[in-house]
């Protein structure tokens, strides 16, 4: 009898061993994931961070292109120069 119980004993401790390595398998399954998500994350924003800073650069530059051209329309006729540059 004592050689049956031992024999449950043994199967209950391997099967709680088992899952006790397939719960630290899908730990780690999931903490690489998130891992994997964190980093497409950060590529991401950085992207976009790059993405800004061309679109403010864009926005600067056309406004200074239009005071430019501003500044130039309003030279009077004295100021302007001749030839083919004229306006």
């Amino acid at each position: 009898m004592l050689n049956k119980l031992w024999g449950w004993v043994a199967a209950a401790f391997g099967l709680l061993v088992a899952l006790l390595l397939f719960v630290i398998g899908q730990r780690n399954k999931a903490r690489a994931k998130v891992d994997k998500v964190s980093i497409e994350l950060q590529a991401r924003e950085a992207m976009q961070d790059a993405e800004r800073a061309t679109s403010k650069a864009r926005e600067q530059a056309r406004s200074k292109a239009a005071e430019q051209q501003r500044n130039a329309d309003e030279r009077t006729e004295e100021t302007r120069p001749t030839g083919t540059f004229r306006r």
